[in-house]
């Protein structure tokens, strides 16, 4: 009470009265605490140690006799001054009687003051008991024994609470003014821990979360627990950077993801991360539920939405995806795309889709360049990449234009695709126990489904078809083409089952029964003979039915080997025989598709020759070499009617891999040390590349077109050049928003029949050259 006020007497005796007692009440309540001789003592409750009727009827006593109390303040006013004089001369004290409300607050205060010493006294007993807060064992007493602690506090507190109470009930401004009286005293005693440990407090609550992520109940909650009483008096933990618990709290989840978590990256990963936020849900709950939402954001924000972890969680999946056989309905295997959707709901409801897009766009380039120069891999990896967003349709647009743009454009996918089933088609029929592999592992059935390959890629097909059945003879082709086990077979079913509708399959339809009639004629031919004619294999096609690209050879007549030149004479001779009407027919040999096998002395590990795949300019220069050490350049023309281009061409050709030796600027030897390129040799037998013989009245360098790598298509002439530049422009005019490469492609050559993809890239790489047409945004525009 205030020293300056004053009692009237008899209310003094009462007042010194009642303080005794309420002395007292104090002192019972410090003796039920001190009952706790060690950390796991279980005190006796306080309704067994006294009568709690009896005490609360006294406590009220106390409190409406202590509120009835009269108490006066002096009254310090001039206008008494003077006037109210002792006849000593010094003035009489004038008092007020004080204002019962100013009587309650300062009794409350008085209860308060006696309250913070009853804690102050407790917390200090306690961490008495603990021992020294810098062993971390003694720490973790605290967090096991708190609830004891805790316990034992409120049964000392139970003895108090009457005289609280009182005031509460009766005098509403208190609790108004004051909150409740179990606020009041469980603030007290935290603030109180935390004055006397210092920074130990901090760690004391980092014990507190860390028992709940690693103890053996992680998440046990009760509604006094210890972290639920820091969120909900909101304290601040760290005081030097003003850090409520919420936000420590939110600190410590991050440190402890960053630090602790760790989720092995398989297939599982998702199943193990949900674990870990039901696990973080539950502790978080146990401290607030309102947390929950914003604990597992933090979660996931370390782990999922991180590009680079959401990136290997898409790989892992997609290494997940399995294939079926071709002949079923579906093309693979179902698999359940858990990480991929939830990945998808976690960015989209953050409103980050467009970063997931990205981070699939760069796994998709990454992986797909890794994957390069491995057809079948490339292929399967760009299957299973759109596989792993099906059924998203924005996702599935996505990854189709993102893998064909890697490709290198529609076009360019089509040719890797024909590339692809070429290599195929060589390993089933070099091994015949692949066949089962290709038919049911690889994605060369998936692939033109879900890069939606267009009909136009049979053209390539049938070009790439005809070019084999020239190479390399019926006897790998017949095979590919009648035997239902092969994988070629296999193919040409496919392709009728998704294009077996459009011109382009009937094309190849087509290509495939002259390819097949010529291999009969052929066959019939060499029946024919006395004996088996080991020089040529005529191949008789009509000239409408050859691929256009296949045309456009300077075909020169050069001077033949003999044996050639006699077997070509009777296979005319066989041919009038039978064909019906000879005499209306032209066959004329188309020297630069002409391919040879060329025997050599030079011995291969297993025992067998090498053989030179060669085309007839290159074996008819190399037998030269059977008769003469060492021809000059002017013989060789000579000797074989051949144009200094073409030759020029076929002696580099030669000179480049070793096999000649050019001395003197114009001499060349036979190189009797040739050592071939042992990686090259395939099936015993190495190519030698050469270039398309170059026309001899050449075109100014300026009206050169670039020459496909694939497939040598670039030769068109300049006035079919330039009709397709203007034919592409005029596509281009009517289209506001530009086309993008395959459908103008499809409109052109919709307008201008046989043209070549090699043609139409050099044509457009023109155009974009010389300005007449732009390129923006994947889109070509007038």
């Amino acid at each position: 009470m205030m020293e300056s006020s004053k009692f009237l007497e008899d209310h003094q005796v009462a007042y010194r009265t009642l303080s005794s007692q309420l002395d007292k009440i104090f002192a019972m309540a410090n003796q039920v605490t001190h009952q706790l001789i060690s950390l796991e003592t279980k005190v006796q409750p306080v309704d067994q140690l006294i009568d709690l009727y009896v005490h609360r009827t006294n406590c009220n006593r106390i409190m409406h006799s202590l509120t009835q109390l009269k108490i006066y303040e002096p009254i310090e006013s001039n206008e008494y001054v003077g006037i109210n004089n002792n006849s000593d001369g010094s003035s009489r004290k004038r008092f007020q009687l004080i204002n019962q409300s100013k009587l309650i607050l300062d009794l409350y205060v008085m209860l308060s003051m006696r309250l913070d010493t009853f804690t102050d006294d407790y917390v200090k007993y306690i961490l008495h008991l603990t021992g020294d807060l810098n062993s971390t064992y003694n720490l973790q007493r605290l967090t096991l024994h708190w609830e004891n602690i805790f316990l034992t506090y409120k049964q000392g507190v139970l003895l108090l609470k009457e005289l609280y109470e009182y005031m509460y009930q009766n005098l509403p401004q208190v609790k108004r003014d004051f909150g409740t009286f179990a606020d009041i005293t469980t603030v007290s005693l935290i603030n109180f821990f935390q004055t006397h440990m210092g920074t130990k407090f901090t760690e004391l609550v980092e014990a507190f979360l860390n028992n709940d992520r690693f103890g053996k109940n992680p998440g046990r909650t009760t509604s006094d627990s210890f972290l639920h009483v820091l969120w909900y008096y909101d304290t601040i933990i760290n005081k030097e950077h003003n850090q409520h618990f919420q936000n420590f709290y939110f600190e410590y989840i991050t440190n402890y993801v960053k630090k602790k978590v760790v989720i092995p990256m398989n297939i599982d990963y998702m199943k193990n991360l949900k674990k870990q936020l039901k696990l973080n849900a539950k502790i978080t709950l146990s401290i607030s539920p309102t947390m929950i939402e914003k604990a597992n954001d933090i979660f996931l924000q370390h782990t999922i939405l991180k590009p680079e972890t959401a990136s290997q969680l898409m790989e892992v999946e997609k290494n997940n995806i399995k294939f079926y056989a071709n002949g079923t309905s579906k093309h693979y295997l179902p698999f359940p795309k858990e990480n991929f959707s939830l990945l998808k709901v976690a960015f989209e409801s953050r409103g980050r889709t467009l970063e997931l897009e990205r981070v699939f766009k760069k796994l998709s380039r990454k992986l797909l360049k890794l994957a390069h120069p491995n057809l079948e891999r490339l292929f399967s990896e760009a299957s299973k990449l759109i596989l792993l967003v099906s059924g998203y349709s924005n996702f599935e647009a996505i990854s189709r234009q993102e893998v064909i743009k890697i490709l290198g454009g529609s076009l360019n996918t089509m040719e890797l695709y024909v590339r692809f089933c070429e290599a195929s088609i060589r390993k089933v029929n070099r091994d015949r126990s692949l066949g089962d592999y290709y038919a049911k592992a690889t994605s060369i059935f998936q692939a033109p489904l879900l890069l939606e390959i267009k009909a136009p890629v049979l053209d390539l097909y049938s070009r790439s078809l005809f070019r084999r059945a020239v190479i390399q003879g019926d006897n790998s082709i017949l095979k590919s083409l009648k035997d239902p086990g092969s994988l070629e077979f296999q193919l040409l079913n496919f392709f009728r089952d998704i294009y077996g509708t459009s011109s382009e399959f009937r094309n190849l339809e087509a290509t495939t029964e002259i390819i097949l009639k010529a291999f009969h004629l052929e066959s019939s031919f060499e029946q024919s003979l006395s004996k088996k004619n080991t020089f040529i294999q005529p191949l008789i096609f009509e000239k409408k039915m050859v691929p256009e690209v296949y045309q456009r050879g300077d075909n020169e007549d050069i001077v033949l080997p003999r044996e050639l030149v006699d077997s070509w004479k009777e296979f005319m001779k066989h041919f009038n025989t039978i064909d019906r009407k000879p005499e209306l027919k032209k066959v004329h040999p188309v020297y630069h598709l002409q391919h040879c096998e060329v025997s050599t002395p030079y011995k291969l590990k297993s025992g067998k020759s090498l053989s030179l795949e060669l085309t007839l300019y290159q074996t008819c220069l190399l037998s030269l070499f059977n008769d003469y050490e060492e021809l000059e350049f002017n013989e060789i023309m000579n000797k074989l009617s051949m144009t200094k281009n073409t030759l020029d061409v076929v002696l580099k050709s030669f000179v480049d891999s070793g096999l000649l030796i050019l001395q003197e600027s114009t001499k060349y030897i036979l190189n009797k040390n040739y050592s071939p390129d042992k990686r090259k040799i395939k099936d015993g037998k190495l190519r030698i590349p050469l270039l398309r013989p170059a026309s001899s009245n050449r075109r100014d360098s300026t009206s050169k077109v670039v020459v496909s790598s694939q497939h040598h298509e670039g030769h068109s002439s300049q006035w079919k050049h330039e009709l397709l530049k203007a034919c592409i422009v005029r596509s281009l005019k009517g289209e506001n928003d530009g086309l993008n490469l395959s459908k103008l492609f499809t409109k052109v050559e919709s307008q201008l029949r046989g043209i070549s993809i090699g043609e139409f890239k050099d044509a457009l790489d023109k155009l974009l050259k010389d300005k007449f047409i732009r390129y923006r945004h994947d889109r070509y525009m007038y």
